[in-house]
């Protein structure tokens, strides 16, 4: 209805009552209808759109006449008819409505909506060289219905936030397609249960020994089916293992029953160690329900370094991908709407594990490049491990020893318990065959012990072959005597330095010493690359001129042109802030013994100053150039962190000879040197080249040191439970 027209109620004299200008009769006069038409488009065309009148209903238009309009209670949607194909050649049928009518084609072809352009395809199937598919992974079938998962019902935003929390990650569990693969169940449910522990929704993560037994009373009990597996779904229970252990006479039986662990604890007692674990989790669950960003940064940097995950590939791999699911079903059910934005941060953070923290384990193998590793073939080991001198270890030291010997937990180690358990089984074996009585003329139990003995003493040789240590055939003539050598054992010479690779024959040992020494966490600020080659052919020497004069000997502005031209160059930044905790990842840089320049000690003013030639040096804020190998410069990464012992080259005093002692000669590495004195030769000038000595760890960019809670030890006067 045009908003110009009168109202049908209206009286109006302009229209005819009988006819219309469309179905007038052809022999009309031209009188009937001159008077209307040309009076009605004249007053259409003088009311503009803003002049024309504001209808408002009811009053409602009456409906023509033979026209009757459905009640919407009564009308009922029929759809569309969709026609069965024809064969070839057939005209295609007319598409019809559930009423019959023929539908129309729209003239106007609307573009797609947003939400329709980010509905997600599913992930075509991959097919081997060898026409085999090739099965898809865990996240990938995960991803192609996680947009259709929901929670079991509406969350009331209403609720505690921690009810929500539990009630979503319940929700989130339940029904998930996991992997065939059962030691990839295993690992989620690992990775699973540690995000659930630092998060506050369990006070402790079960062993896998308990795990087996409650499956074991799930199964054999009919009526216990409410209590459900702390495992992720389709995880099959691991074959038992046989552990063999050698037969003695000696060895006492063990008690019917075993005696309680610990100290026997009163009611009291246990109630309130049960208050003080449910204080703990209630803190963990606030952290993550108020700053799910920076508890995401934690778990994915600090505390799993502190577990050593993140030195495991699998974890690095799998860990950052599951938690962005949840992150994301937490998001999508909008079971924290208060957070929203929160949470997009910390799916950001993920998605950025997944790329850095696989990258930090590929550029812990890079580093130290060859610069580096040549540099400490030439003037020693500068980390200041290998000083054997008389309370010359401090505390600091410790440590940090103590510290990166906890990080050394990777996937690798069960190499050696898989070769000492095969050595024990041999033994076991040993044992018994004696004890039968095959040869009566030994004891069985010395037999045992010197079996053990040899194994023990092949394994500390490192001569031992793998998974059998008592294989070695030192001392066989049969096996090494008489044998003919290859050409490599003939062409075999001296290990040539890698500073070779882009040096050449240099003079780098008679031009420069080490300077300053230290040990620090910098990151990655910038990165260049040495300058591409000329291409211009050089011009060639006059035939009448002499040669040239060859270069001195002593010349480390062309050595160090030379660096620059032939290195990448890494800009390090320092830290900007130092946690307090002794076992956070990032310490206060340290200045070592076998440092030889002016550095600042400490971050506070009026701090003590190491004596040296050159510039003053402050470790807490002046950045350093470290010189790498170019092929390695691509893969450091801006914003990632790298925590090692730097070392500084310095210009060597040409009047004061270098001298090498006949101990340093015969050292050349420095183990367990008495003197930290550096590397040979007096510095007078530092320069601007850096080289990296050690790589400890290589941190992300969002590295985040947690605060830690307070321990068993420090509230009980106990061990520390954590897991």
């Amino acid at each position: 209805m045009d908003p110009s027209s009168p109202a049908p109620d209206q009286p109006t004299t302009a229209a005819p009552q009988h006819a219309t200008p469309q179905n007038a009769p052809a022999d009309a006069s031209p009188s009937s209808t001159s008077n209307v038409a040309p009076a009605a488009a004249e007053a259409t065309a003088a009311v503009t759109p803003a002049d024309r009148p504001w209808l408002t209903f009811p009053p409602f238009p009456k409906p023509p006449q033979g026209v009757d309009l459905v009640p919407f209670q009564d009308f009922k949607p029929l759809g569309i008819h969709i026609p069965e194909p024809v064969e070839d050649g057939a005209a295609p049928p007319v598409e019809v409505d559930g009423l019959g009518i023929a539908t129309l084609t729209l003239r106007v072809h609307h573009d797609l909506t947003t939400m329709e352009k980010r509905k997600r395809k599913n992930a075509r199937t991959k097919i081997a060289p060898d026409g085999s598919v090739v099965p898809k992974r865990w996240y990938e079938e995960w991803a192609e219905v996680e947009h259709l998962r929901k929670t079991s019902g509406p969350i009331d935003p209403s609720l505690p936030r921690a009810e929500r929390l539990y009630q979503a990650a319940a929700d989130f569990k339940s029904g998930r397609l996991f992997s065939p693969n059962h030691s990839v169940n295993q690992e989620l449910t690992q990775y699973w249960d540690k995000f659930r522990y630092f998060v506050g929704l369990i006070s402790n993560i079960q062993p896998l020994s308990a795990r087996k037994k409650n499956a074991a009373a799930q199964q054999t009990t009919a009526d216990d089916g409410d209590e459900e597996l702390d495992e992720m779904p389709n995880a099959r229970l691991p074959k038992e293992a046989t552990i063999a252990v050698a037969k003695s006479a000696d060895i006492p039986a063990g008690p019917d029953v075993l005696p309680a662990s610990g100290p026997a604890r009163t009611e009291e007692e246990r109630q309130h160690r049960r208050e003080y674990f449910r204080e703990v989790r209630d803190t963990r669950m606030d952290r993550f329900l108020n700053d799910p960003e920076d508890v995401v940064k934690v778990f994915f940097s600090n505390y799993a370094s502190d577990r050593g995950d993140i030195n495991s590939e699998k974890f690095c791999a799998n860990a950052p991908i599951l938690i962005g699911f949840l992150l994301k079903f937490l998001q999508r059910n909008r079971v924290f709407p208060e957070i929203e934005r929160q949470l997009r941060k910390a799916i950001d953070v993920t998605e950025l594990a997944q790329k850095e923290l696989p990258h930090a384990i590929f550029m812990n193998k890079l580093i130290p490049d060859d610069f580096g590793t040549g540099c400490r073939e030439i003037f020693g080991a500068m980390n200041g491990y290998n000083i054997w001198a008389d309370n010359s270890a401090s505390e600091g030291d410790e440590a940090e020893e103590q510290r990166a010997t906890k990080k050394q937990k990777t996937d690798d180690g069960d190499a050696d318990n898989a070769q000492t358990t095969a050595a024990v089984e041999e033994t076991a074996e040993t044992t018994e065959t004696v004890a039968k009585g095959d040869d009566p003329a030994e004891d069985p139990e010395l037999l045992a012990a010197k079996k053990a003995e040899e194994v023990m003493d092949a394994d500390a040789d490192g001569a031992g072959s793998w998974g059998n240590a008592a294989t070695t055939n030192w001392g066989d003539e049969e096996e090494f005597w008489g044998k003919s050598n290859t050409a490599e054992d003939w062409d075999a010479g001296p290990k040539v330095n890698a500073i070779h690779k882009f040096l050449g024959p240099t003079t780098l040992p008679l031009t420069h010493t080490t300077g300053v020494v230290e040990r620090s966490t910098r990151r990655i600020k910038s990165k260049a690359t040495p300058p591409a080659p000329p291409t211009r052919p050089q011009p060639k020497k006059n035939k009448g001129k002499a040669a040239a004069e060859p270069a001195p000997l002593h010349d480390p502005e062309a050595v160090e042109r030379e660096l620059d031209a032939k290195l990448a160059k890494l800009t390090l930044s320092a830290w900007p802030v130092y946690a307090v905790n002794p076992n956070a990842d990032v310490q206060k840089p340290r200045i070592l013994p076998d440092s030889r320049g002016a550095a600042v000690l400490d971050d506070f003013e009026g701090a003590e100053v190491a004596p040296g030639p050159g510039t003053l040096h402050n470790p807490f804020k002046d950045d350093i150039v470290v010189y790498v190998d170019p092929d390695i410069a691509d893969n450091m990464w801006v914003g990632m962190s790298i925590e090692g012992v730097f070392v500084q080259l310095a210009r060597v005093d040409p009047s004061v000879p270098i001298e090498v002692s006949l101990e340093r000669f015969n050292n050349p590495w420095g183990y367990n040197k008495k003197v930290a004195d550096g590397a040979p030769g007096v510095p007078v000038a530092p320069t601007r080249i850096w080289y990296m000595e050690e790589v400890r760890a290589v941190l992300p960019s969002y590295h985040t040191e947690m605060t830690p809670l307070p321990t068993d030890q420090d509230v009980f006067g106990e061990g520390d439970d954590e897991p």
